[in-house]
């Protein structure tokens, strides 16, 4: 399993909307991925994921835009030969505020530069 973390970190906009100053806080993330391999470049994976933080300010005025939401999905690859592949994805919101809560689903092609899928 990774668990991969997150942080990032915003300036004040001294020119927003008519010279007005809008401030962000960092938001704050971490994900995780459970990957299982059946071989032959054909693989899984079911991923999550909670980001917190983000309140704006404007002019010293705080906003109610604190972000918290945390996600759900799963992506299963297929080779298609040992530079190709095709990759699945679907994600959903199991929790969140401020408009995160929406469903994801899609098909990408992949190539692999170098040692293959």
């Amino acid at each position: 399993m990774t668990a991969p973390g997150g942080v990032r970190f915003y300036s004040a906009n001294d020119d927003f909307l008519g010279g007005k100053i809008r401030e962000q806080e960092p938001i704050y993330s971490v994900q995780g991925h459970l990957i299982y391999s059946f071989g032959y470049g054909i693989w899984a994976a079911i991923d999550g994921n909670f980001y917190t933080g983000g309140r704006t300010t404007v002019d010293g005025l705080k906003a109610n835009s604190q972000l918290e939401s945390s996600r759900v999905g799963a992506t299963p690859v297929l080779a298609v030969n040992r530079y190709n592949s095709v990759k699945l994805y679907y994600s959903t919101g199991v929790s969140g505020r401020t408009g995160s809560d929406f469903d994801v689903a899609g098909i990408a092609w992949q190539y692999g530069f170098g040692g293959g899928v």
